[in-house]
């Protein structure tokens, strides 16, 4: 059995491993990598390294790290404050369906923002969610062609066995 100090040393070093790594390609530890910044754990306390870490994995569609890049605009922690940027974020959240909690955030800043602000955050969120389906779309129609190409040649496509 662990004990909680000692399972905790081991998570945060492969943190401090991941931190150091450029490549960081999973959205998921990118957005706990920004968790363990705003609480300080392993890492420094640091909210301006937080937000640029939520920023990465909401940019790449991650709803949790949305709401909190939300959050960090609202706020202004680790960033200067955007309400307008806050409100798209918060917009994209609640658009996923996957964070009960955006959309009573977006609603709550709306009272404090003109319509004109809140037209403007909503075409924002508009313009990036269809910029992030046309990459998904890419994506996606790469690999297909990867593996159609692997089964044309008769080979496995690396990684899997």
């Amino acid at each position: 059995m662990l004990f909680r100090s000692e399972a905790n040393g081991k998570f945060t070093h492969n943190v401090k491993l991941d931190k150091w790594d450029k490549k960081i390609r999973q959205v998921r530890q990118q957005h706990n990598l920004a968790v363990l910044y705003t609480m300080g754990v392993g890492v420094p306390l640091d909210f301006r390294s937080a937000y640029k870490w939520f920023k990465i994995a909401a940019d790449e569609g991650l709803p949790e790290a949305q709401l909190n890049v939300g959050i960090a605009l609202q706020s202004g922690m680790g960033i200067q404050k955007d309400l307008v940027g806050a409100y798209k974020y918060y917009t994209l959240a609640a658009v996923s369906g996957k964070v009960p909690v955006a959309s009573p955030a977006r609603d709550k800043l709306a009272q404090f923002l003109t319509q004109f602000q809140i037209r403007a955050g909503q075409r924002m969120a508009q313009g990036f969610k269809q910029r992030l389906d046309v990459k998904q779309r890419y994506v996606s129609e790469r690999k297909q062609a990867e593996g159609e190409l692997y089964e044309a040649l008769g080979r496995k496509p690396p990684g899997s066995n």
